[in-house]
């Protein structure tokens, strides 16, 4: 598997979970700004092995925050829904 093969699973991946967490009421600007980025670079004609590596290592670091915002996402969910009444 190729560096840029790598990024596009982990982009992937952060893309669900932050359209999860969007539908849970929870978005970063930060997030999204970052997958634009990143496309962009992926599609970039002139990318070397070093900047595939650190985009591969920045992809991992926003798919634990988007996997943070997830959680309390649905943390905030299950105490609300623990709230309303039922029936």
């Amino acid at each position: 598997m190729s560096l840029a093969e790598l990024c596009i699973y982990g982009i992937k991946g952060l893309a669900a979970y932050a359209h999860h967490a969007a539908q849970l009421g929870r978005t970063s600007d930060d997030v999204f700004a970052f997958l634009h980025k990143a496309l962009g670079q992926l599609a970039s004609p002139k990318v070397d092995a070093g900047s595939m590596l650190n985009l591969a290592l920045e992809v991992g670091k926003y798919n634990v925050e988007v996997m943070a915002m997830l959680d309390a996402a649905h943390t905030s969910y299950a105490l609300l829904a623990h709230r309303l009444p039922s029936g």
